[in-house]
């Protein structure tokens, strides 16, 4: 059996900001290990409780259109000089069914998928190093998780267009700190769903994940 089920949506639709928001995607696993730069766990867990996803700032919108820009040209970059086709692919995982992952690229014939990012400069030189951010990190874990690829091929471009390129390898013991961290998420949100479902309201629930958090309750990788 397959790892995952590909989700016939084109990625930035409505359809797909959708199921965005019913599912825990590999770009907000950042968010739930506390790493990402762009939100906390409680702002992550309020868009799922509610079903509206954060504004997204016109910063952001500029540098997700850069980012945009820069991944079709990586894509074109990974076919010619490594010589594999990519294409962007929506998909579930089997073994965590709420783990959503919208890939910049994926083979499954090569069991590869492929992650662009626009970085600084400085990202860049640890890039080149063999390491990339902690936030790229677990995003890239949780896709190969996800895709049950063997590797991604991460592709970062900074702004003077300068670029470098690795292969991130799965993780096993940090695939499972993800899986377990999604089952904790998925039965939170349950019991919010029986909640609604009922007519109850779920303020008390973010009050009490609010105190999760504040004592780490939830795993967080170090």
């Amino acid at each position: 059996m397959k790892a995952y089920k590909i989700v016939d949506v084109v990625q930035g639709s409505e359809e797909w900001k959708a199921l965005r928001l019913n599912h825990i995607t590999a770009s907000n696993v950042p968010v739930l290990f506390q790493q990402s730069p762009y939100k906390t766990p409680l702002q992550y867990f309020d868009e799922l409780t509610t079903g509206v996803e954060r504004e997204v700032t016109d910063r952001q919108r500029a540098l997700y259109d850069i980012g945009h820009k820069a991944e079709a040209a990586a894509r074109k970059w990974v076919q010619n000089e490594i010589g594999i086709a990519m294409q962007p692919a929506v998909l579930i995982s089997q073994a965590c069914p709420d783990l959503l992952a919208s890939l910049d690229g994926f083979n499954p014939e090569k069991k590869t998928i492929f992650e662009a990012k626009y970085v600084g400069a400085e990202a860049l030189r640890e890039v080149k190093g063999g390491k990339v951010k902690a936030h790229h990190e677990s995003q890239v874990q949780a896709q190969l998780l996800a895709s049950g690829a063997d590797r991604c091929i991460y592709f970062a471009l900074d702004p003077n267009g300068e670029a470098a390129v690795i292969t991130i390898e799965p993780d096993l013991p940090y695939q499972k700190q993800i899986a377990d961290i999604e089952d904790q998420v998925s039965e939170y949100w349950k019991q919010v769903d029986d909640k609604k479902a009922q007519g109850a309201s779920v303020s008390s629930d973010i009050e009490l994940l609010k105190a999760k958090i504040a004592q780490s309750e939830l795993e967080i990788r170090s």
